[in-house]
Parts: C-alpha cells; sequence; structure tokens
C-alpha cells in the first residue's frame, strides 16, 4: 500500500484548476495546446488501429488526467472507464467529454482499482503513470489489470526507456538534487527485459515491448509495451509462493 503521506503529495502534485493548467502540469509548457491536440488525436487513432472493432468493448485508462487522449478514444469504444488519483483531473476530465454517455469516472487510492470488477474489461491502456510509482507498487497494478481484464483481454502501457539518453540523464539529475529524490512524481525508468519479465510474472503472454523509435504513440525515449492476459494471478497467490521460496532459502534448501 502507498502511504497516505505519498498519496496526498501525488494529488497535491497533480492538482490543475483549468485545462491549460492541466496541459502544463502534464507536459511542457514549450507545447502549445493545438500541438498537444494532435499528439493526443494521432495517439486515439492508434490505439484504435492496434486494437480495433472496440464498438462493443470495454475500455479502462488509468491515469487519465484531464482526458486528452480519451475525448478522441470514446467514439470508438462500448464504455470507457476513466480512473485517476487527482478529484481535479476527473472534474476536468468530465467537463472534457460531457458530451459522451458511454464513460464512467473513478476515483481510486493510488493502489488499487478496487470499483472494477474483476474479469469485466477488455482493453487497459495508461501512459506516463506507472513511472511516477515505485517498482513494487506499478507491479501491483500489473496485478490489478489481471484481475479485471477477461481472458485474453489486452493492455498497452507505455514505461520509460532506461537506456535512452533522456532517461539517463534525467537518472543523473534526480540523483543529485535531494528535493527530487523525494519527489512522488519522479521518473523510474525500465530496460526491455525487466519490463518482459513483469509482465510474465504477472500473467501476460503475446508480449511485445520495444523502443517507441518509431514514435508511433509516444516517443523514441519510451517503451512501448503490448499483452494480453493469459493466466489468473493474484497477490495473494504470489504471496504464498514467494514466502515459501523464501523460508526454503533462509534453510539453505534453495540456490
Amino acid at each position: 500500500m502507498l502511504s497516505d503521506n505519498f498519496v496526498s503529495r501525488l494529488r497535491n502534485r497533480w492538482a490543475p484548476r483549468t485545462q491549460r493548467e492541466a496541459e502544463r502540469v502534464t507536459f511542457s509548457n514549450t507545447q502549445s495546446s493545438d500541438e498537444i491536440e494532435l499528439a493526443s488525436r494521432q495517439t486515439a487513432q492508434e490505439i484504435s488501429r492496434l486494437f480495433p472493432q472496440l464498438q462493443d468493448k470495454k475500455a479502462l485508462n488509468l491515469g487519465c488526467g484531464y482526458g486528452r487522449v480519451d475525448f478522441y478514444l470514446a467514439p470508438e469504444v462500448g464504455h470507457l472507464y476513466l480512473v485517476d488519483i487527482s478529484k481535479e483531473m476527473l472534474k476536468l476530465a468530465k467537463a472534457r467529454l460531457a458530451n459522451f454517455a458511454n464513460v464512467s469516472y473513478v476515483h481510486n487510492d493510488g493502489a488499487a482499482l478496487s470499483d472494477i470488477p474483476s474479469a469485466s474489461i477488455d482493453l487497459v491502456y495508461s501512459m506516463f503513470v506507472l513511472q511516477h510509482n515505485a517498482k513494487e507498487a506499478a507491479f501491483r497494478y500489473l496485478l490489478e489489470f489481471n484481475r479485471i481484464l477477461v481472458p485474453g483481454g489486452a493492455l498497452l502501457l507505455q514505461f520509460p526507456y532506461c537506456e535512452s539518453t533522456w532517461y539517463r540523464e534525467d537518472f543523473l539529475y534526480n540523483a543529485v538534487h535531494q528535493e527530487d529524490r523525494s519527489n512522488p512524481a519522479r521518473v523510474r525508468g525500465y530496460s526491455l527485459a525487466e519490463t518482459r519479465w513483469y509482465l510474465e510474472k504477472a500473467g501476460f503472454s503475446g508480449i511485445s515491448v520495444e523502443q517507441d523509435a518509431e514514435e508511433r504513440i509516444f516517443s523514441k525515449n519510451e517503451l512501448l509495451a503490448l499483452a494480453k492476459k493469459s493466466s489468473e494471478v493474484s497477490c495473494a497467490a504470489l504471496k504464498e509462493r514467494t514466502m515459501a521460496r523464501r523460508i526454503s532459502q533462509l534453510k539453505g534448501e534453495w540456490r
């Protein structure tokens, strides 16, 4: 579980009052609203291309923000669940998508998706969100994705590519600035191999993890991860298995 202090600090960081403020929190001040809208539309189009025939399906976006991509994806989906830790972001998303009757809004605790029934979602997507969590907390979200997805349900995720020049420099900057090490929204980089491993351990298969070199959805600094739910993997089951392994290790029975 995330500490109450961490969740409070994270929510305070993502508390814009207007869409323009939300854009500045999410992106840099160098990008105009028009540029952000164009990128958001292109992202939605690429999701629709990767996952066609969503008209009678249910999709969920973890960390929807003000609904920048969801505004363009909502017409293509049967029902869309927008989840965010920030009530202010959800308020902006509701205003932006006010004309869509097929959208539900969920305020979560930053650690789980307890309001979403098991095996009820066909597609989960999340971009620039898991990177702000400790890797253990991000993995817990992967287990939640496994729980809420139907068998064979699809997953689309973004992870920062730790071997890119951008994120290597970002790591060095954070390493030497105390204030940024304590920043609840700081970014954690991922490698190709560990991203695949996390997805496999969370019960996913058909895994594709690659640097988005062609910038189909993100940029060359990001990893694009695609996968499908192939088996049920719960946190409780992993607790039991890992505890048994730890006990064996302490007894000298496991190497």
